[in-house]
């Protein structure tokens, strides 16, 4: 059982590193220094996509459940307005 275990670990290591690496050479996902910020362009493949997708998903349900754990009673400012200038 420890040896499976180990390699799950490992596993999970391993993805959670690609993810980061590939997440530092997507020009969907890193900033271009360009006017308005705006992606390179000339830089993006069409397997730069589908991460860029998910981790925008991500990133929104971050967004929303940190709106929805807020142990503040919910007012317009702190639901609404929140979620407007994530």
């Amino acid at each position: 059982m420890r040896i499976v275990t180990r390699l799950s670990t490992a596993l999970v290591c391993a993805v959670a590193l690609f993810a980061c690496n590939n997440k530092m050479e997507n020009p969907l996902l890193t900033p271009s220094g360009n006017r308005f910020n705006a992606p390179a362009f000339d830089k993006i493949k069409t397997e730069h996509y589908l991460p860029a997708l998910r981790e925008g998903i991500a990133e929104g349900r971050r967004e929303i459940e940190a709106i929805a754990n807020n142990p503040d009673a919910p007012t317009f400012e702190n639901t609404i307005v929140a979620r407007e200038t994530l």
